[in-house]
């Protein structure tokens, strides 16, 4: 059954042979179609008679090296010769030579004992057929004459016959030591074949060589020409180059100032919208209101703003709002948190939109409102130096809906209760302290290091008695991991909080001595 599976297999290929060209000096196989009939010849012997492996080995062998014999023929016929043939040459007569060497032993060891092991037996098959097919690919392409004289094969195919024939014999030392003197004087006459092989090697290298550099000069003659051609056209256009380096330097400084300008519009667009949002309104596209699930807001105002703007002209009420809020931004760059707005005195800031950032928005509210109560310490109103404000401070933690609203000034704003709970804790506040909710107070005691008072129960407008509490500090030693020291900038002592942790710490060292 697997012969015949592997019969088809044959036979489908040879269906799909288109030019059949297999023809030599003997003319082997004129036609594919005599050659489908000896095929089928032999494989009708096979079933009809005894032929053992052997012969059928020798049949089939025949036919390979008749057909690489014919492919090397037809290679020959290429009229190009390169290096490329001697060199393919040269490594069949060292794989010829390899095989060669592997027989050797094992036809002393025939000579010696009077018969092979079928193990060793097969091994001498192989190494001798392929020491053979690669000595005529060897002669096929390194087009050397090899005579009887130069290489005598005669006394060594005497020995080889013997040796596959494995026939039992009688043992004889001096046989197995004549074969082994032919087999050696074969060797030495492969290796003068390489000899010869490698002076052709040798003097097609040079040859090349010698073509290399002719190249070699013929480019260096045209690349002196060119350059040539270059001088002459460089002064030709030179006039013209000088006139496109004034245009490009023109076209330079505009660009630069185009681009100065449009930084300078950017910075306004940011200030006004998130940067996400600027930059999605800034390619036309759509901003969808979103939903954030979790977002922490801050409200503060300004204790007794009324009774002081009363007693302030409408100029000097403009100066000290800015300056404040000059010192608000200050303080909220140095957060991960987005200043929703300004109105009258109340300023607004949210942590954890438009780009969300997990559970840290509670964290960055709670650190910027302890800041900003830090530098309210050492604010002056700048029409009444010996003057200080008060702060009133409300946050809460929820959830809320946030989009840009309106076309010719949009702005980015936020809806939900959760923007009304937080109004609702600063205006119930009291001045200089943080009020805060129950939610902000549990999200602030899941991240740790922050330090609350319990308030107790408080009427909120709309709200009902809502459970509220204190931020005091941010006193726990290991605070400083919640955020990078990348946002702690540097400022003045007064403004720093790391100088405030570091004042901190030093008072607590000092405390902790004198207990």
């Amino acid at each position: 059954m697997l012969e015949d599976d592997e019969y088809r297999q044959t036979d489908k290929e040879l269906d799909e042979i288109k030019h059949w060209s297999v023809c030599g000096k003997n003319d082997y196989y004129p036609s594919l179609a005599e050659f489908v009939l000896v095929l089928n010849d032999h494989r009708r012997m096979l079933i009809n008679s005894d032929i053992g492996i052997r012969e059928d080995l020798v049949f089939y062998n025949g036919i390979t090296q008749k057909l690489l014999q014919s492919i090397v023929e037809h290679i020959q016929t290429i009229p190009e010769k390169t290096l490329w043939n001697y060199l393919l040459a040269y490594k069949m007569i060292l794989r010829a030579k390899e095989n060669i060497g592997i027989t050797i032993p094992i036809g002393i060891g025939y000579f010696f004992e009077g018969r092979l092991k079928l193990e060793d037996y097969r091994t001498y098959i192989v190494h001798s057929a392929l020491g053979d097919d690669h000595y005529e690919t060897f002669k096929a392409y390194s087009e050397i004459e090899t005579t009887e004289n130069m290489c005598p094969k005669s006394k060594v195919s005497m020995y080889l016959s013997q040796i596959l024939s494995n026939k039992n014999r009688t043992r004889s030392e001096e046989t197995a030591d004549e074969y082994y003197v032919a087999m050696i004087d074969y060797l030495a006459c492969l290796r003068k074949l390489m000899g010869l092989l490698k002076e052709r090697v040798l003097d097609e290298s040079r040859e090349q060589l010698e073509q290399t550099q002719r190249k070699v000069i013929f480019a260096i003659c045209v690349f002196l020409g060119v350059i040539l051609v270059s001088v002459v056209l460089v002064y030709l256009l030179r006039s013209l180059v000088r006139k496109l380096q004034a245009f490009a330097k023109d076209i330079s400084v505009k660009s630069l100032e185009l681009q100065q300008e449009k930084k300078k519009s950017d910075s306004l667009l940011f200030q006004m919208l998130p940067r996400p949002v600027a930059r999605q309104l800034k390619m036309n596209q759509k901003v969808d209101a979103e939903y954030f699930e979790s977002v922490t807001i801050f409200f503060s105002d300004i204790v007794g703003f009324t009774k002081i703007s009363a007693q302030c002209s409408p100029l000097e009420v403009v100066e000290l709002l800015n300056s404040l809020y000059f010192l608000c931004d200050e303080c909220i760059e140095q957060y991960d948190a987005y200043k929703v707005e300004t109105i009258g005195d109340a300023y607004m800031v949210v942590s954890g939109l438009p780009q969300r950032n997990g559970k840290r928005h509670v964290a960055e509210i709670a650190l910027f409102s302890l800041h900003l109560l830090r530098e309210m310490a050492y604010y002056r109103i700048p029409h009444r130096k010996t003057e200080t404000l008060q702060l009133r401070i409300g946050v809460h933690t929820g959830p809320c809906v946030a989009g840009v609203v309106g076309n010719k000034m949009p702005r980015y704003c936020l809806f939900g209760d959760t923007v009304n709970t937080a109004s609702r804790m600063e205006s119930t506040g009291l001045p200089s302290r943080i009020h805060i909710s129950h939610e902000t107070h549990t999200a602030l005691e899941e991240i740790g290091g922050f330090r609350t008072e319990k308030r107790g129960n408080v009427d909120i407008k709309g709200k009902g008695t809502m459970e509220t509490y204190w931020l005091l500090d941010s006193g726990h030693p290991e605070r400083k991991k919640i955020f990078s020291s990348q946002r702690r900038k540097k400022c003045s002592e007064a403004s720093s909080i790391v100088s405030f942790y570091d004042m901190e710490r030093r008072h607590q060292n000092q405390n902790a001595v004198h207990a």
